[in-house]
């Protein structure tokens, strides 16, 4: 009778932490092994909950008014890992589509970007939104997952590449 009330106390207990759903921690991470392409990508949430105080990333999107008659927008991505590598690039005039995407983003969205290391332009742009990321301020995590390579980025829309 105690083997069955334990068995019956280990599976619920099995049952109750694989209803939590899988977590994970994108960590930012910036990869420059490439010579004419870096790579970085990561989240808002895992760069706050990481011990180290060098994580971060972000994208914007800054608008110049002053012709007001056609003001003109730079979207601007940065990164830097819990190694000290940094990752930067810029767009002039992105697409409303690329503004749409990056003001979807939240905390826990996955955000990758590529750039071109000869002239420092995006040259691809990577939104991710899933329930595995663990939210700001959580210190834990019921099953632990880092990305460790880059995603599989699709190609972007002919209209960021600057011609």
């Amino acid at each position: 009778m105690k083997a069955h009330k334990l068995l019956f106390l280990v599976l619920t207990a099995a049952a109750t932490a694989a209803s939590a759903g899988a977590r994970a921690n994108y960590d930012v991470s910036v990869y420059l092994a490439n010579p004419n392409y870096g790579f970085a990508g990561g989240t808002i949430a895992a760069a706050q909950n990481s011990a180290d105080t060098k994580q971060s990333i972000v994208c914007n999107i800054t608008v110049n008014a002053i012709n007001t008659a056609s003001p003109s927008r730079t979207l601007t991505c940065q990164a830097v890992d819990a190694l000290n590598n940094m990752g930067w690039c810029t767009l002039s005039n992105p697409p409303q589509s690329v503004v749409d995407l990056i003001t979807s983003l939240n905390d826990t969205s996955y955000l990758g970007f590529q750039w071109n290391k000869s002239n420092s332009v995006c040259t691809q742009l990577y939104v991710e939104r899933n329930s595995m990321q663990v939210p700001r301020g959580a210190t834990t995590m019921s099953t632990t997952s880092t990305r460790t390579a880059a995603p599989a980025v699709p190609p972007m829309a002919d209209a960021l590449e600057q011609k």
